[in-house]
């Protein structure tokens, strides 16, 4: 049995920034040995939906089936897969949500003049990493990490070139 917990806080498996999604734990998908898959909610304030109704507590989902918690509909297939291949049948297991941190590393050395190039490099690292990955998890740090390297390195090329010139 494999379990994956979503909700607010960083306890979660997956972090859902909805102020209206519980922080500790707001519901949990539980995907069986012989896969049949459940969704249990966290007795949340707010409620878990499935396919618009509120769920009493517990119940099977499957393909195909819309999940909703606070003002977030989650993407739950995105979580999980098939085992052995192909469309039907067969068993599903849980996806396992990587960390990026050469995305995060990226970002914070993209500040500081003499890192800008390793912020450059980690960056593009770290965002090749989130493009493959299910949940995208980094992209936004990665993609900003980018940005801020380039202009950080553009700047100091004109800073050395005025610095040049005006010797």
């Amino acid at each position: 049995m494999k379990v994956i917990t979503f909700g607010r806080g960083p306890v979660n498996d997956v972090v859902i920034s909805d102020p209206k999604v519980s922080s500790n734990f707001h519901m949990k998908i539980i995907v069986s040995d012989d896969g049949k898959i459940k969704v249990v909610d966290g007795n949340s304030l707010n409620g878990t939906y499935v396919n618009g109704k509120r769920i009493p507590g517990e119940m099977f989902i499957s393909k195909g089936d819309f999940i909703r918690i606070g003002d977030t509909m989650v993407p739950w297939e995105n979580y999980i897969t098939p085992v052995g291949g192909g469309t039907g049948g067969g068993t599903t297991q849980l996806v396992q949500e990587e960390k990026n941190p050469l995305a995060l590393a990226g970002f914070i050395c993209s500040f500081f003049a003499y890192a800008a190039v390793v912020g450059l490099v980690l960056s593009a690292i770290g965002l090749s990493k989130a493009n493959r990955s299910v949940s995208k998890k980094g992209r936004g740090f990665a993609i900003a990490g980018l940005a801020i390297s380039i202009v950080t390195i553009v700047s100091l090329i004109i800073v050395g070139i005025v610095a040049a010139v005006s010797i």
